[in-house]
């Protein structure tokens, strides 16, 4: 089970006492929104190897940490002196089930000393932790680096950050004496957003999209026993888009022409427009938007080219070579109103464009079919296919992507491979805007 982990940084002003109130809860009164935020996060039932660590300059720790002989402090403001007990006797009336553990770091004066907490805090955390961060108190430049924090252990350490908070005392009310304690878990979540939308944008992938929503529309769908109808659109809508994308990956071939998959996707993107969603997913719902408007809802020979371009944006180099060969067959297949789905046909088409540009004498052609008479069959497809302009026209380039396919297939294992990776990409680019530029003349 994953450890919970409590995170702040305490400061060294002079706390004012007051409630502190999140949703139905409300702390008892107290100086120190540390006690508030572990009543709130459930700290009396955590295990004994959860953690709460407490962040340490030297200053803090002597006016806010340790307990001074007399438990009084003086007070600036009125220039009086206070019963002022620290943070460190507070936590301990609570009797936490888990370790309290007081960690020492610089003030932060320099670049120097901002690494140095970097590291301090990074060396407490171990794989899988839950973070619960608390950010009140924090000094400078704190906060801000806490936030990079976590997202950098989240990355490093599969950590979740679970909560972050700031107390706002200065907020409080004056009849009741009562702080809202502020929910920033938002902008932790906006930074995993906005990596879900990277990672899609950049790459065609959408696990990170997958990872983030999925659970949440779950659990949605399981609270409203399934008649929560707007996560039930998302649902459907990230289901369809991951298989779409899947189908690219995968080179189902058919499939993206036939669009399918394509046609759910759009038919939820539209019914998504009046579904209320959390503001980032907006902006990557309009990106997903444009990259699939020049795809066809119908099916369509040039989905598969458009699927090869897609790939190749996305750094799907073999996925491109393989989408762009094939789709150049049933390009041809369907102008001569052959079966583009029958591999037979398909082989022969192949060995159409081998045949016509290596000039292969007629006695050596590979016939397909299971007796003479299918052979004969498919000798006379050659025979009338071979003088084919579109075939003629291509032949050189389908003959460059081939050897390029192979280098691919073999891993670049053999002897005489003849690309290296600069060239290879440079290449797959060029011979896929000359097919685009020829399919579209002819279309």
């Amino acid at each position: 089970m994953a450890r919970k982990v409590f995170i702040s940084v305490l400061g060294t002003g002079f706390y004012g006492s007051c409630k502190y109130k999140k949703d139905d809860f409300t702390s008892s009164e107290t100086r120190f929104i540390q006690t508030a935020t572990l009543n709130y996060i459930g700290a009396k039932e955590w295990r004994s190897d959860d953690t709460a660590y407490i962040f340490l300059t030297p200053s803090a720790r002597k006016t806010n940490w340790e307990e001074s002989e007399s438990g009084m402090r003086h007070n600036n403001i009125t220039n009086k002196d206070e019963e002022y007990h620290s943070l460190q006797t507070e936590i301990g009336k609570f009797s936490l089930p888990c370790k309290i553990e007081d960690v020492p770091i610089p003030n932060g004066k320099d670049e120097e000393e901002m690494w140095e907490i970097f590291e301090t805090l990074f060396g407490k955390i171990e794989e899988e932790d839950e973070l619960y961060i608390d950010l009140t108190h924090s000094f400078r430049y704190i906060p801000m680096l806490v936030m990079v924090f976590s997202n950098y252990v989240k990355f490093l350490k599969q950590v979740t950050v679970k909560y972050i908070s700031y107390g706002n005392y200065e907020a409080r009310s004056k009849e009741t004496n009562i702080a809202p304690i502020v929910d920033l878990l938002p902008l932790s979540v906006l930074q995993d957003w906005t990596a879900a939308a990277d990672q899609y944008l950049t790459s065609g992938n959408v696990d990170k999209l997958n990872k983030l929503y999925l659970p949440i529309l779950k659990s949605k769908l399981s609270a409203s026993y399934g008649k929560d109808e707007e996560s039930k659109k998302l649902k459907y809508f990230i289901e369809h888009l991951d298989n779409l994308i899947k189908e690219r990956l995968t080179c189902q071939g058919k499939k993206i022409i036939e669009s399918d998959e394509l046609r759910q996707v759009k038919k939820n993107l539209n019914v998504l427009q009046d579904v209320s969603i959390p503001r980032p997913f907006k902006p990557i719902l309009s990106e997903i938007t444009k990259s699939l408007c020049d795809f066809d809802t119908n099916s369509n020979i040039f989905n598969g080219f458009k699927a090869a371009q897609w790939s190749f944006n996305n750094g799907l180099y073999q996925q491109c070579v393989t989408l762009l060969q094939e789709t150049i067959i049933c390009y041809i297949c369907s102008f001569e109103k052959l079966d583009w789905t029958n591999l037979i046909i398909r082989d022969t088409v192949s060995s159409i464009f081998a045949i016509s540009s290596q000039g292969i004498p007629e006695e050596n052609w590979i016939l397909r079919g299971n007796n003479d008479e299918e052979k004969g069959v498919n000798k006379q497809l050659i025979k009338r296919m071979i003088k084919n302009e579109r075939i003629l026209s291509l032949r050189a380039d389908f003959a460059f992507l081939t050897e390029i396919r192979n280098q691919y297939n073999h891993g670049g294992m053999l002897f005489d491979s003849k690309f290296d990776s600069i060239s290879m990409i440079d290449d797959i680019n060029k011979l896929l805007k000359k097919f685009l530029n020829h399919a579209n003349q002819l279309h």
